[in-house]
């Protein structure tokens, strides 16, 4: 199955689009990637058209990837991220500011960019 990541791409790589820089991942095309805080996920998601939604500039790229173990995830989080992962782990009920998300989001242990299907405008 196809997934798509969305992602910034600044003049020194691929990187992580909706994170502080305290928890940005590096992505570096046919290279598998993953979280750098222990018992996070990557967010990816089934559909082209929920990545477009997204990612509703021109500064963000998409690319087609391949994922390790796909978990359903309907919302998008905009509280403090170390936080949420830490509550997230301890399956504790969410806190800060969430919207419901997408319905083809995803979390995913790993991530592997295969081919970009939406260049960013400029390179940030």
């Amino acid at each position: 199955m196809t997934y798509y990541k969305v992602v910034n791409n600044f003049k020194s790589g691929l990187r992580s689009a909706c994170t502080g820089p305290k928890y940005s991942v590096q992505y570096i095309p046919n290279e598998w990637t993953s979280p750098i805080l222990k018992g996070s996920k990557l967010y990816v998601f089934e559909n082209l058209q929920d990545a477009n939604t997204f990612a509703d500039n021109d500064s963000l790229e998409i690319w087609e990837c391949e994922v390790e173990n796909p978990l359903p995830f309907r919302a998008c989080v905009f509280s403090d991220v170390g936080q949420f992962w830490k509550e997230y782990a301890a399956g504790l009920p969410i806190s800060g500011e969430y919207k419901n998300g997408f319905a083809s989001a995803r979390l995913v242990d790993r991530v592997k960019l295969t081919k970009c299907v939406k260049p960013c405008a400029d390179l940030i």
